[in-house]
């Protein structure tokens, strides 16, 4: 009925809650002490591709992490439940998506699915997993506004997730496909240029990927990319 459809609306993003809230007793761990380090003596500058950096993640380290250190003695608490957040809002957001394209009880049953995934609470107890959930966040986000036909925004939102983590451009192919995937007209064979410019652009300014296409495949620099 439609006055419980809030309810049913409300149960996966609860689920996830509930599995991860014996997450937020974790304190910081591995990696998330260097992007705190780094976070203290935070520069602008340093949202800019820097030689020698293995990977370009402005977004899900200098500036979360920028943010992460503001918070007072109770950052590393404060930083899961921050996780926890993008996991709730990635649930919603694709759940709306799966709701759009194959029905509410399909969305609803999708949206349970993706709350109950294992690494979900991994990602928030690790700090530095805001890396992984904020990718998810926003190719979400992205194949919603694609599937919205709001071509500009999806682009835009396409870029802060490949600014999250590089993994995100493996989405990049389902992205342009959409409107195939879904069987609706037309294809918009643009959007794979648009795309293809935006990979382009990215690649250029990585400073990982520059030194792995000048450098090629060895043992020494370009190994851990």
């Amino acid at each position: 009925p439609s006055g419980w459809r809030w309810l049913a609306w409300a149960i996966p993003p609860l689920l996830a809650v509930f599995l991860v809230l014996p997450c937020l007793r974790f304190t910081f761990i591995w990696d998330d002490f260097e992007f705190l380090r780094e976070a203290l003596s935070f520069h602008p500058s340093q949202l800019l591709p820097a030689a020698g950096h293995d990977f370009y993640r402005p977004i899900s380290r200098q500036a979360y992490f920028g943010l992460v250190a503001l918070l007072g003695e109770h950052k590393a608490v404060l930083s899961h439940l921050i996780n926890a957040g993008i996991v709730v809002a990635s649930i919603l957001v694709f759940q709306k998506l799966a709701m759009g394209v194959a029905g509410s009880r399909a969305g609803i049953f999708a949206g349970a699915l993706f709350a109950s995934l294992g690494q979900l609470p991994v990602l928030v107890a690790w700090s530095s997993g805001v890396q992984d959930l904020l990718a998810i966040l926003f190719v979400a986000t992205a194949l919603l506004l694609r599937w919205k036909r709001r071509e500009a925004p999806a682009l835009v939102v396409t870029a802060c997730a490949l600014l999250s983590k590089e993994t995100a451009a493996a989405f990049v192919p389902a992205l342009v496909l959409l409107n195939w995937i879904l069987g609706r007209k037309p294809y918009d064979l643009a959007s794979a240029l648009r795309y293809g410019l935006l990979l382009g652009s990215w690649a250029a300014i990585h400073p990982g990927l520059r030194e792995l296409m000048t450098s090629g495949f060895h043992r020494g620099a370009t190994v851990y990319i």
